[in-house]
């Protein structure tokens, strides 16, 4: 191979290189963003089977007060139709006691329930706000997750169209080695993912340059370059 077709070959495989780290990017923050979406939604539907939760509650504890007042109200018809039949009055007054007791009961369970109604009602408008807020983040998840779902699917053909391209460019090298130029903020996933696509391609021999390398290397061709006179 002669020098002209190294040089190609190397500035081609580093336009791969460039590409594959542009996709590891890609690949990385689009699962963030799903996850971000639904857990938007999760936290709605959350939120939404706790309101379900107090509008039972409401519910059931309104069923047992109207329940309750029920047979307190029937034990004071009893009462009454009784004070007639009463002979002393010592009967009647013990009697009067107890039913004037049941009526400010019946009265404080009938407050208790008109609470519960109103409370009901509140319940049942922020039920109906939360359905409308959990549908909005379903359709979120439902467009914007579809999409983020094609785009890694894209991705990742794309990473195999590179592999496929080092392949190609390493079949025609007898030197079968690459460096890889690691930036200081690439996860060391990445890097390990990038090596073995590379030794995917064929290639026999990887070694690392970090950024200190490559600013040392640089500094160095620079202090060795020939000044003019």
């Amino acid at each position: 191979m002669s020098r002209d077709d190294k040089l190609r070959a190397l500035e081609e495989l580093q336009k791969v290189d460039l590409k594959i780290r542009d996709l590891a990017q890609q690949a990385e923050r689009h699962p963030a963003r799903l996850k971000q979406i639904e857990g938007g939604r999760d936290d709605a539907k959350a939120a939404l089977d706790a309101q379900r939760g107090r509008l039972a509650d409401n519910e059931r504890a309104r069923r047992q007060n109207e329940q309750l007042l029920q047979l307190e109200k029937e034990k004071v018809r009893k009462w009454e139709s009784r004070l007639s039949e009463l002979k002393t009055t010592r009967e009647y007054a013990a009697l009067a006691r107890e039913l004037d007791i049941a009526k400010k009961t019946n009265e404080g369970a009938e407050e208790e329930i008109r609470r519960l109604a109103g409370e009901y009602e509140e319940i049942r408008k922020g039920l109906a706000e939360m359905e409308k807020q959990l549908a909005e983040k379903d359709a979120v998840v439902a467009s914007e997750g579809k999409q983020i779902h094609e785009d890694l699917a894209g991705v990742r053909a794309s990473m195999e169209e590179l592999e496929n391209r080092l392949k190609d460019i390493f079949q025609a090298r007898t030197d079968k080695t690459i460096f890889v130029k690691a930036a200081g903020k690439v996860p060391y996933g990445k890097v390990v993912q990038a090596m073995d696509i590379a030794r995917g391609a064929g290639v026999e021999r990887i070694g690392i340059i970090s950024e200190s390398q490559t600013a040392d290397a640089a500094n160095a061709a620079g202090a060795a370059a020939p000044t003019n006179p």
